[in-house]
């Protein structure tokens, strides 16, 4: 039996690939979202969001609507032909993959400070 290292260590190695092979077929750059439910492994597939999606992710963050925010990015940047599909099920005995996921999105949304000083 694989420890939990290894297991992770063989998802990101096929994760790699695998968006190297979406990547150039979409046309655009992609990213993976890939976590493990016991031996389990689940791995999305999302095109770069757009501004305008991460913009609408930032302003529900703002509003302490975190999973909110990751869902909108979900939604809208998930390339479902190459991704698990349980990312896509409304049944509720997906519900840990959806949040899951919604929570690994909002990484998508990245502000930098300022390091300007005001004299």
């Amino acid at each position: 039996m694989m420890t939990a290292q290894e297991i992770q260590a063989k998802a990101d190695e096929l994760t790699a690939m695998e968006i190297l092979s979406v990547a150039k077929k979409a046309g655009e750059k992609v990213y993976a979202i890939a976590f493990n439910i016991e031996d389990d492994q689940v791995v999305g597939y999302l095109r770069e969001p757009r501004r305008q999606t991460k913009m609408a992710a930032w302003d529900m963050m703002a509003k302490g609507k975190a999973t909110e925010a990751g869902e909108v990015i979900l939604t809208a940047s998930l390339i479902p032909e190459y991704s698990d599909q349980r990312l896509l099920s409304l049944d509720s005995a997906n519900d840990d993959i959806y949040l899951s996921a919604c929570i690994e999105c909002i990484g998508f949304v990245k502000v930098y400070g300022s390091d300007i000083k005001k004299n």
